[in-house]
C-alpha cells in the first residue's frame, strides 16, 4: 500500500487584515483619499452610508454625513 500524499500546507488567514483591506478599497472607491481612508477603515460602518446612497444621496456626501 502506498503512503498517502502529503497535504499542501495552508497558511493562516488573517481575517482582520482582509476586512481592513476590503473597507479601505470601499472607502477609496467612494472617493475618500487614501491616508484618511486607511486610518478610518477599522471604524468604517458601511450600513449608514449604504442607506443614504439608497435614498439618493451621492456616495461622497453620504460618507461625509455618516463618518
Amino acid at each position: 500500500m502506498k503512503p498517502a500524499p502529503a497535504r499542501p500546507r495552508r497558511e493562516a488567514i488573517n481575517h482582520d487584515r482582509l476586512v481592513h483591506e476590503w473597507r479601505l478599497a470601499w472607502l477609496t472607491g467612494l472617493g475618500k483619499r487614501w491616508p484618511p481612508a486607511r486610518t478610518g477603515a477599522d471604524q468604517a460602518d458601511r450600513n449608514p452610508v449604504a442607506a443614504l446612497v439608497r435614498h439618493g444621496c451621492p456616495p461622497r456626501l453620504g460618507l461625509r454625513i455618516a463618518g
